[in-house]
């Protein structure tokens, strides 16, 4: 036994170097998948990762001949493998978005592929999450927000929460309507005789004042959940841009949290296909703003699964949405000059939220 002991530290000088060159020797053979990254996408079941594998064989990212495993193959440089990333991202802005500039959805035409729906197709968006509702996991928030849309979206969301609130699945001690003065959209919104009656309703002089936050008021004056709980309006400015948006609205909301310390959960009410998305972006507007508070965001179920072309752009938004949160958690930082500048243009269109990729592409 002392035999041992005095020879313990010579077996020490020996095996340290060993163990160090070892774990360098594996650290330095770490390899890297797209495939595998979808775990953090919130993609982690094998038919997801299929499911997505098919939207983008339907697109047309991926040719019918080649696997996605053989698109985006192994990396074992990191800078590949970012490449992979942004690269992934910017095919599904372009095939599954459609949109360029400052269009909405209902703008641009679907492509060939989305207009005539296949089972197939259908049970893949189910699998990634775009089609069911979405039910609380806490049913007693401090405050329940409904987020604002379209209106027939909105009274959606409306239905959706008067129908958990008066059946007792959801309690809380007040409401918050979140929406902006985008302008009513006729076609989007409605009729221009429906939206000129909710105009005169809410006592505006013309159809063209009518906003997206006398929209949401409507929307909740004829709900059952009017005068039910203490319920605070939130009309967030457009600002510079074309549009207040989920980001804006958002930081809006930041602010008036910010006023009630003592809100420490809530629960955001959208419908799906927009569930993960909006999730996302609420997500990283909480981690850009430094703001922590307990939240969920819950939806009823997708109203119209025929409509593909909705269905695939939330998909490709969520992806955009939860890239940065992506290299964040596996503690990529982008250094490489096209790959950078082109990981900024991604997010260029939204400052105001997305400035903080500025530390993940140095």
């Amino acid at each position: 036994m002392t035999h041992l002991k005095k020879r313990l530290p010579l077996l020490l000088v020996l095996l340290i170097p060993a163990f160090v060159y070892t774990s360098w020797h594996l650290k330095k053979a770490e390899s890297f998948t797209l495939w595998n990254a979808l775990d953090h996408y919130g993609y982690t079941r094998l038919d997801q990762k299929m499911a997505l594998d098919y939207l983008l064989h339907e697109a047309g990212v991926i040719a019918k001949d080649q696997s996605f495993q053989k698109r985006f193959p192994q990396r074992k440089d990191k800078n590949e493998a970012l490449q992979d990333i942004i690269e992934f991202v910017q095919l599904t802005q372009k095939y599954f978005l459609l949109r360029s500039g400052t269009q909405e959805r209902w703008e641009v035409p679907p492509a060939e592929w989305m207009k005539t729906p296949k089972p197939e197709t259908t049970d893949a968006l189910k699998k990634l999450g775009v089609l069911e509702e979405i039910l609380p996991k806490n049913k007693n928030p401090d405050v329940i927000c409904i987020l604002g849309a379209t209106l027939k979206s909105m009274i959606v969301r409306m239905n959706f929460l008067a129908d958990l609130y008066n059946t007792q699945q959801i309690k809380t001690k007040q409401l918050v309507l979140l929406a902006g003065q985008r302008k009513a959209t006729i076609g989007a919104d409605g009729t221009e005789e429906e939206l000129s009656q909710i105009a005169q309703k809410q006592g505006l002089t013309s159809l063209e004042k009518l906003t997206e936050t006398q929209l949401i008021q409507n929307a909740y004056q004829n709900s059952t959940l009017y005068n039910k709980l203490p319920t605070h309006v939130i009309d967030t400015p457009a600002g510079n841009l074309p549009r207040p948006t989920t980001e804006t609205t958002t930081l809006e909301f930041i602010k008036w949290l910010k006023q009630h310390p003592e809100v420490k959960s809530v629960v955001f009410v959208s419908n799906q296909p927009f569930v993960n998305y909006q999730k996302a972006v609420i997500t990283e507007v909480f981690e850009s703003a430094n703001f922590v508070i307990e939240f969920e965001v819950i939806g009823s179920a997708t109203a119209d699964r025929l409509n593909i072309q909705k269905l695939v752009e939330s998909v490709g938004s969520t992806i955009w949405a939860k890239t940065p949160q992506v290299l964040r958690a596996m503690d990529f930082k982008i250094t490489e000059g096209k790959a950078r500048d082109a990981f900024k243009e991604l997010y260029s269109n939204n400052p105001l939220i997305y400035q903080n990729v500025g530390n993940l592409a140095q």
